[in-house]
């Protein structure tokens, strides 16, 4: 069903307020209104709203997925709430109509936690004691295969998994071919040795204080050499210390004052140092070009260092995180609340155009820079959903809607829960007519 929401009447919740209308600018309001009325008693065509939103069945703890090219809606149900073994049912809805495609019945061992649709494959993760990755065929529905494994990297080439067996003394990284679960390389690993990887690398430390590095589509080892292990936090025991980013292997060292040192990753060869607290701060390359990295973390302030050499260019205290949004930077404030979203100059961090408050991570942002948004107001349930331009500094508030909450936004859709017991998904009307 598609569900047209109406011409947009209400503005945005903000923190800045306008003044007060004047006696005059009241008489020119009043003016414009009746020359609308006129115009629609006339038979004007009326404004066409610019959101469209798609409503489905949802119970409480079901799960929506996005397929990657936004052709389909998946919903996981049940999802959260429903523990143990049980049957887990996936269905798949059409985008823009949203006609039913197909309907899936599985049987896990826990709840379906999440899912990533890639390549025509929707990969679902059932988490229980022994985790298991389950493979549908996207267009079918028909399950291609299920193994036991914690969802990794998923790439049109390759699916990733890893594994801790029972005997609770190793783990296993497999990568399989997506279509068929057929395994191309395995690595078993002591549970005491540290493992991370990213898309191109997997790094494994043995207890020797030996540094393994192989190549993630492959498994063939790059290089083999000898890292100092990272200096640890003892009251952070969840974070190893460690980061693979853009060629680079990031090792936390001495805690106070922080200090983390970057080895390129293919020849295990100190790079530079730099004042990163590896503990606490995470480091990204969606930064304001190749050549040059993020730092951020949970605490406000970020700051932007070059790639090579580990200095910094700029640093802010009033961002908690950075992300690339094509030609633009855009700079998010705290999480806690909805946050602060405007475009800085990549050069020097100067504000160049507020975007507003608006709850949407960073990952959001589509490929062509552009990303969409939602507010709710709790005391009202209204939720204003926007798409946010950074290139050209612009808001646009697509629609207000009512009996909302729990929106998510994602790179071309906003998803919401309605009251009632469904979950809504909203998206712009261009889509359907272009």
């Amino acid at each position: 069903m598609v569900i047209d929401l109406g011409e947009v009447r209400e503005a945005p919740v903000g923190d800045d307020r306008p003044p007060p209308w004047t006696p005059r600018q009241r008489r020119a309001v009043r003016a414009v209104a009746t020359v609308v009325v006129a115009l629609l008693a006339a038979g004007a065509a009326p404004v066409r709203p610019a959101l469209v939103m798609l409503e489905f069945p949802a119970a409480v703890g079901d799960r929506t997925v996005i397929s990657g090219n936004t052709d389909a809606i998946y919903l996981l149900s049940p999802s959260t709430d429903s523990l143990g073994q049980g049957e887990r049912e996936i269905v798949k809805y059409r985008v823009p109509g949203g006609q039913e495609q197909w309907r899936r019945s599985v049987s896990t061992a826990g709840p379906l936690r999440t899912a990533v649709a890639e390549g025509g494959i929707l990969f679902a993760l059932a988490e229980a004691y022994e985790p298991e990755t389950i493979a549908l065929d996207g267009g079918s529905g028909e399950v291609l295969w299920r193994r036991a494994g914690w969802l990794g990297d998923v790439s049109a080439e390759q699916v990733f998994l890893s594994h801790d067996p029972r005997d609770e003394e190793t783990a296993m990284y497999v990568a399989l071919d997506p279509w068929t679960g057929v395994e191309r390389w395995s690595l078993t690993v002591p549970l005491e040795e540290m493992v991370l990887h990213d898309r191109e690398r997997l790094a494994r430390w043995r207890g020797d204080g030996t540094v393994e590095v192989r190549d993630l589509r492959t498994g063939e080892l790059v290089v083999r050499g000898k890292v100092p292990p990272p200096e640890l936090d003892p009251l952070v025991d969840s974070n190893p210390g460690v980061q693979l980013v853009e060629g680079l292997l990031l090792v936390a060292g001495a805690l106070d004052p922080p200090v983390t040192t970057a080895y390129h990753v293919d020849r295990l060869q100190p790079a530079w140092q730099a004042n990163i607290d590896l503990m606490n701060e995470y480091v990204t390359s969606e930064c304001v070009d190749s050549e040059t990295l993020c730092v951020g973390g949970q605490a406000l302030g970020v700051r932007v260092i070059e790639r090579a050499t580990g200095r910094t260019r700029w640093a802010s205290d009033r961002w908690s995180w950075l992300w690339r949004a094509g030609p633009a930077l855009v700079a998010f404030g705290p999480p806690f609340e909805p946050a602060r979203i405007t475009v800085v100059d990549p050069a020097d961090g100067r504000e160049i155009a507020e975007l507003g408050r608006w709850d949407t991570p960073p990952m959001s942002i589509n490929a062509d820079g552009r990303m969409y948004a939602a507010r709710t107001e709790p005391s009202t349930g209204r939720s204003w959903i926007a798409e946010l331009d950074p290139a050209a500094g612009v808001t646009r508030v697509l629609g207000v809607v009512r009996d909302s909450f729990a929106c998510q936004a994602g790179q071309l859709v906003v998803t919401c829960r309605r009251a009632g017991g469904t979950v809504a998904v909203w998206y712009p009307r261009r889509r359907l007519d272009g």
